[in-house]
C-alpha cells in the first residue's frame, strides 16, 4: 500500500492538483505545517537548509523539497506554481537554486515564473558549480527562440546583464559569445551587458561556436589574435579541439596557418598530434597555399 509521500508524489509527477491540496491538507502530512509555511514566508527555510536550530520541524522542509523538486522536475507548472502559492519560499535562490536552475534549464518561461514571483532574487541566483542563472539558458536551451524568451524574461525579471558574481562562470556576455546565439548577444547588448564581444570570440572558437565565430568574423573580428593571457590565436584553439568548421571559417576569414604558438608550433601541427587527420590535411594544403603566394610577392 502507499504511503501518504508516494501518494503525494504520483499527484506532483501526473499533474493532479486537487488531489495535491487533498493530500496536503491531510493534518498527519506535516508535523507543523504552519510554522513550516512561515519559515517559507520568513526566509528561514532556503537560507537556513542545514536545519540547524530553526523553529520549524526539519522533516517538514526536506518533505517539501522533494515534493517541489518532482513537480519541477516533471515540468508540472500548475503544480510548482501551487505549492509555491501555498510555501512561498522567499530565500530559495540561496541554497535552493538547484530547482530554479532546472526550471531554466527546461526552456519553458512559465515554469520559472512561478519562482520568480515567490523569490525575485532567484534571477540572479550563482552556484560555484552551475554557474548563474542567466548561464543556465546559455547552457541547456538548444532551441534559438526559447533560449532568446528565457533570457529577455530573466532580464525583465531583474537579472542584472553584467552578473559578475565570483560564483559565475564569467559576466552573461562572455557566455553568450561562447556558447549562444547572435541574437541572444544583441539582446544582452540592448539590455547594457557590457564587454568587446569581438574580443571574446575567442572563447566561441574553444566552445566550437560556429554561428558565433561567423558572426563576429563578419563585425571584424580579427582572426589572428592572441587575447590577453593566451598564448594561441583561434586557428589553433579550432585545430586542437577537432572543430573542422571553424577552421575552416577561420581560413576564408584570413587566418594566418603559418602563425606559432609560444611552444612555437602551427595549427597544423597541434591537429597533426590530436588525431585531427582531416583537419591537419586542410592546414597543410593552406600553408603550402600560403607559402607559394609569399613567393610571389
Amino acid at each position: 500500500m502507499a504511503s501518504a509521500f508516494d501518494s503525494t508524489l504520483q499527484s506532483v509527477r501526473s499533474g493532479d492538483v486537487p488531489a495535491l491540496e487533498a493530500l496536503l491538507a491531510d493534518p498527519s502530512f506535516f508535523t507543523d505545517r504552519l510554522s513550516f509555511r512561515n519559515a517559507c514566508i520568513s526566509r528561514e527555510w532556503g537560507w537556513n537548509n542545514a536545519c540547524v536550530n530553526v523553529s520549524y520541524c526539519a522533516a517538514d522542509g526536506h518533505k517539501f523539497y522533494k515534493i517541489l523538486k518532482a513537480a519541477t522536475d516533471a515540468g508540472a507548472v500548475p503544480t510548482v506554481r501551487f505549492l509555491l502559492e501555498q510555501f512561498p519560499a522567499r530565500d530559495i535562490h540561496v541554497t535552493m537554486s538547484q530547482l530554479v536552475f532546472t526550471a531554466i534549464a527546461s526552456g519553458d518561461v512559465e515554469l520559472v515564473r512561478p519562482y520568480v514571483e515567490a523569490a525575485p532574487e532567484c534571477v540572479d541566483a550563482c552556484h560555484a558549480f552551475y554557474g548563474s542563472s542567466i548561464d543556465q539558458a546559455f547552457m541547456h536551451i538548444r532551441d534559438v527562440s526559447r533560449c532568446l524568451s528565457m533570457v529577455e524574461f530573466l532580464l525583465r525579471s531583474g537579472a542584472d546583464p553584467n552578473n559578475d558574481h565570483e560564483e559565475s562562470r564569467g559576466v552573461p556576455l562572455q557566455q553568450a559569445v561562447r556558447m549562444s546565439y547572435p541574437v541572444v548577444v544583441e539582446l544582452l547588448e540592448r539590455w547594457g551587458a557590457e564587454g568587446d564581444k569581438l574580443k571574446l570570440g575567442w572563447g566561441a572558437v574553444y566552445y566550437g561556436n560556429s554561428r558565433m565565430v561567423m558572426y563576429l568574423l563578419k563585425l571584424g573580428a580579427d582572426a589572428n589574435v592572441v587575447p590577453s593571457g593566451e598564448t594561441e590565436t583561434p586557428l589553433h584553439v579550432a585545430a586542437s579541439k577537432g572543430h573542422k568548421t571553424i577552421v575552416q571559417v577561420l581560413l576564408r576569414h584570413g587566418a594566418d596557418p603559418r602563425m606559432r604558438n609560444a611552444a612555437g608550433e602551427m595549427a597544423v601541427h597541434l591537429a597533426d598530434r590530436r588525431g585531427y587527420s582531416d583537419i591537419a590535411e586542410i592546414l597543410k594544403v593552406s600553408v603550402v597555399s600560403d607559402d607559394r603566394w609569399r613567393l610571389r610577392e
